[in-house]
């Protein structure tokens, strides 16, 4: 879904913005008001969309097919909700880390606010750490308790890696 912004300036000397709906098509002028101004320029954002959409829709199905695997072993329903756990936080770890590092390659903040972008990402990254270390001790010590056998430890396993 291509996403077009297409600005142009007043007849007065102060610049003004209209906005147009959202265009549908990817040319490279918009399909309408091509009233010839010498201080207009149009910017297509479709490119930027279309990579942000892919890559939220990657994380959210990667998540949704663990939880699928997940939900259709044979292990006990306490396994199955620590392991989903798991998922859900190394994949908010992995958006966090992506966050943070758009953040300081972001040139277009200032100094002090990239930092404070910078140190509640390393806080936020921190915590999704510290609860990921928590669960996957609370699965060790659930696995143990619960005496499984080899294939069942060998399933959970190969869940908590995927």
């Amino acid at each position: 879904m291509p996403i077009s912004l297409y600005t142009k300036t007043a007849s007065s000397s102060v610049p003004s913005v209209s906005t147009k709906p959202l265009n549908t098509t990817t040319n490279s002028q918009p399909a309408s008001d091509k009233t010839s101004s010498s201080a207009s320029f149009y910017v297509d954002l479709s490119p930027l969309v279309k990579e942000l959409t892919s890559a939220s829709e990657k994380g959210e199905s990667s998540l949704l097919s663990k939880k699928e695997k997940i939900d259709e072993s044979s292990l006990p329903s306490g396994l199955k909700d620590l392991l989903k756990r798991i998922a859900e936080y190394r994949e908010k770890l992995k958006e966090k880390q992506q966050e943070l590092r758009d953040v300081m390659n972001d040139s277009a903040l200032s100094d002090e606010e990239r930092k404070a972008r910078i140190d509640a990402l390393q806080k936020e990254i921190s915590s999704y750490n510290t609860a990921l270390s928590q669960a996957m001790l609370q699965l060790g010590e659930t696995v143990d308790q619960m005496d499984l056998d080899d294939k069942a430890v060998a399933e959970v396993m190969s869940l908590v890696m995927s």
